[in-house]
């Protein structure tokens, strides 16, 4: 049994990249790949302690100087900066922008603005995914109206 069980799912797969490619002494290699697994870690409400928080704290330093276009345009459309990110800003502004074309569509412009290299292309993906968020917020906050005003006639409240 793998001593720490509460590991993320990124860090699984991390994990089991570090031990195939240590063989070939390749291991350094995946650090690239560190942002991601502190994207999917934090978005994914992983508990921050043990080697959750270890290889969160590593991918932010990939995250913060990211050559990823992609990654680079959402943070600039959200009003934030490279250099600068911690977890809040992957929970509260970065995950829900990759997660809501999931939950609204397709996750494939997720995946899409991840992996472009294309600066103009990475400029429209971070737009929709801003579009499909402000989407999500709109239905959301919708719902939830609806639900307490229910709610309220239910129980007979202002």
């Amino acid at each position: 049994m793998y001593p720490y069980p509460d590991l993320a799912g990124a860090g699984v797969a991390f994990k089991l990249l570090q031990a195939l490619f240590h063989r070939d002494n390749k291991e350094k290699w995946l650090a690239r790949f560190l942002d991601l697994v502190a994207l999917a870690t934090v978005t994914d409400l992983a508990p921050m302690v043990g080697e959750n928080r270890y290889l969160v704290k590593a991918g932010l330093r990939e995250l913060n100087n990211s050559s990823r276009v992609g990654i680079q345009e959402m943070v600039k459309l959200a009003g934030l900066k490279m250099g600068e990110l911690d977890s809040r800003d992957i929970s509260w502004v970065l995950g829900p922008r990759l997660n809501a074309t999931g939950r609204m569509n397709n996750a494939s412009t997720s995946y899409q603005l991840l992996t472009t290299q294309s600066p103009e292309e990475a400029r429209l993906l971070a737009l929709e995914l801003e579009e499909k968020n402000v989407e999500r917020q709109k239905l959301t906050t919708e719902v939830l109206s609806r639900a307490r005003e229910k709610l309220a006639t239910k129980l007979h409240l202002p």
